[in-house]
């Protein structure tokens, strides 16, 4: 890749104070919700804030196959 590209790409990670989340249900239904930014390494690894008890969390569990 690109060297140019990948720092541009990592500067605007990096800017970013939210972020988009998303997981597609079982029955292909996706689940999309804007999360805080917690920590972010460039274009290599995001890490955002939320709750165990709200919507996102219950779909990833339902799409991972885990009891909510």
């Amino acid at each position: 890749m690109n060297v140019s590209i990948i720092k541009k790409a990592n500067a605007l990670v990096d800017s970013c104070a939210e972020g988009y989340v998303a997981v597609i249900d079982k029955d292909g239904y996706p689940h999309t919700a804007t999360r805080s930014v917690r920590n972010a390494n460039g274009i290599y690894s995001c890490y955002f804030t939320s709750n165990t008890g709200g919507r996102l969390a219950k779909a990833i569990q339902k799409a991972r196959g885990l009891k909510c």
